[in-house]
């Protein structure tokens, strides 16, 4: 999935100090580690702030043990191998699964606190209402799944980044009109041929549109007011024409075009001089400001052009992640 790959750090037992890497890193392991060796990367972890742990096959049976042991923050986990939802994962804000669990909804609800999910389904049908057991989630990643029941996202109140890659969803419509999104992906979703329900969307910052085959019209597009970011990708149905409507959109920041053929795209990009955005991820989309420290956190582009209140005023967010 898009911006979700990690560079895990294999250990094996015994683990020594010596062997664990000195920068932060995943630490990944594929069998059981006993309490010496979870106490030692409790350690190493506390020291840094946290960890990420990547946990594959038979180590997925001592979920609860690690978490229970180390403050961990960022969890990557073979999905369905979770045999029951943890009781320590209060602290886990970051939450990748690869493949889904049995019971998604009860999986979910033990991590209460997550902010960030990516979900690689593996073909796999997804309920949106199962999402409304997280109820801090900002930031959602959905690779491969049949999601159903999409206007359940709605109750999915404080998302702000939602990306759907290689999915069939019964109701796009649902989701490219939650309120509060101000990041939006769509790639190779079924089958998409509109985006009129984003007409006017208030929220909407940045947005990503890649190989949606059906698409028949860019134009709403031109009607998004605060819309900065924008990369069209795969989309060689339209000509230079169907997007010529970008010269006026006086607000937008970064531009990546891939329209009929690149030789097309070439007078827009010279016409707006704008640089690419980077490569989309949920993960960079926390659009909140943190009051008691004064600190922003945001994409690089965004804190050049936005000032803290407008921030704090779309995202309604009471602190930073």
């Amino acid at each position: 999935m898009s911006g979700s790959s990690i560079h895990v750090f294999d250990i094996r037992s015994p683990v020594g100090e010596a062997k664990l890497p000195r920068s932060n890193a995943c630490l990944g392991w594929r069998s059981p580690l006993d309490a010496a060796d979870l106490d030692t990367i409790a350690r190493w972890a506390h020291a840094r702030g946290g960890a990420s742990i990547r946990l594959y096959g038979a180590a997925v049976a001592q979920l609860d043990t690690a978490l229970a042991a180390i403050p961990v923050v960022t969890l990557s986990v073979d999905g369905p191998r979770i045999a029951k939802p943890p009781r320590n994962a209060a602290g886990v804000r970051e939450l990748v699964l690869h493949g889904l669990p049995d019971r998604p909804d009860e999986t979910l609800a033990a991590f209460g606190a997550v902010r960030t999910l990516r979900v690689d389904a593996r073909g796999r049908t997804l309920d949106a209402a199962t999402l409304s057991v997280l109820p801090h989630l900002r930031q959602c990643s959905i690779v491969s799944a049949a999601l159903r029941r999409c206007g359940a996202m709605t109750t999915v109140h404080e998302l702000v980044a939602l990306e759907l890659v290689r999915t069939r969803a019964d109701d796009v419509d649902a989701l490219l009109r939650h309120p509060a999104i101000a990041a939006l992906r769509l790639a190779n979703v079924e089958r998409v041929t509109s985006i009129d329900a984003l007409r006017g969307h208030a929220a909407l910052r940045t947005l990503a549109l890649e190989k949606l085959l059906y698409l028949e019209s860019l134009q709403p597009i031109a009607t998004l007011p605060r819309l900065e970011s924008l990369s069209v990708a795969r989309l060689w149905q339209f000509g230079i024409g169907d997007a010529w409507f970008l010269t006026g959109m006086t607000r937008l920041r970064e531009l990546a075009l891939d329209i009929g053929g690149e030789r097309k795209n070439v007078e827009i990009a010279k016409r707006l001089g704008l640089p690419e955005p980077a490569a989309f991820d949920v993960g960079d989309y926390d659009f909140t400001t943190s009051y008691e420290s004064g600190v922003q956190s945001l994409p690089a582009y965004l804190s050049s052009v936005t000032t803290v209140g407008a921030i704090g005023g779309f995202s309604g967010e009471k602190g930073g992640v």
